[in-house]
């Protein structure tokens, strides 16, 4: 499933890189002014670092859902009409971003909300002054739970924000499956937060180029990915749809993704 996840993704990307890559310029731009303001602003608590963490968290709660919604409602949507075939255009990521965008916020802030708990408490536990020397071991012990909670919410993530975009389903659900689905695919869900933290390191390591021209649209592209695969799973799991038309979904699937290193190099002839 991760491998099936993988595929689409980058065949999705390929066939609207140049779309992307303008998308992705324009969520980028006010996420890095942003962040660049913010680590001027947070150096100013650099002598108080539990203070620094929670004016951080403050800023993640509040920036984050408002700017991750337009970001996941709109390129989410796009990937969705994309992936079933339809020419997708940039009119699909502004009418996601008016049809989605305040569920997405709702849910981003829920989430950003969690995240930020999880953080200050694995602070909590990482400062050597809170427990006395005899209870290293708990200490430890808890912030390792820590750390895998939030590998755990990040990861459930990407499932909800696509629930969130190609669902009607109340936000509060959506909340609830999140964590079940990464619970029942916990393989699909960690490869591909893996992937993007692979990503998101390679973006970084290209004096930020990587942030303006590809990674915001690529996460948001293997949300929808993610979303797809684990449809299939699901419908295979319950049955509920009779065997022709899966069979016949599944040779739609083949075709378009079943692709080799010849239609990279030309795709004219696919």
């Amino acid at each position: 499933m991760l491998t099936q996840t993988l595929k689409q993704w980058m065949w999705d990307c390929y066939d609207c890189l140049w779309r992307l890559v303008a998308a992705n310029m324009l969520i980028a731009v006010p996420f890095l002014v942003l962040f660049f303001v913010s680590r001027d602003l947070l150096e100013s608590f650099s002598d108080a670092p539990g203070l620094m963490l929670l004016v951080w968290c403050a800023i993640f709660v509040t920036m984050f859902p408002a700017l991750g919604a337009p970001w996941f409602a709109g390129i989410v949507h796009f990937a969705a009409q994309n992936s079933v075939g339809e020419e997708a255009t940039f009119r699909d990521m502004l009418t996601g971003v008016k049809q989605f965008g305040w569920r997405v916020w709702r849910y981003l802030f829920a989430m950003s909300a969690l995240l930020s708990v999880l953080a200050v408490n694995a602070w909590f536990y990482l400062s050597e002054s809170v427990f006395p020397e005899g209870l290293a071991m708990l200490r430890f012990a808890l912030l390792f739970l820590c750390v895998w909670l939030l590998a755990f919410v990040a990861g459930a993530m990407l499932h909800g924000l696509a629930f969130c975009v190609r669902s009607e389903l109340p936000v509060r659900r959506i909340l609830r499956m999140s964590f079940t689905l990464a619970v029942a695919l916990p393989r699909m869900t960690f490869g591909a937060l893996v992937f993007l933290v692979g990503l998101w390191i390679v973006s970084g390591s290209c004096q930020f180029a990587g942030y303006l021209l590809f990674a915001f649209a690529g996460t948001a592209m293997m949300v929808n990915s993610l979303h797809d695969v684990t449809l299939v799973w699901e419908e295979h799991l319950r049955g509920t749809t009779d065997k022709e038309t899966l069979a016949a979904r599944e040779e739609t699937r083949r075709l378009r993704y079943d692709r080799g290193w010849r239609d990279i190099l030309r795709p004219w002839e696919v």
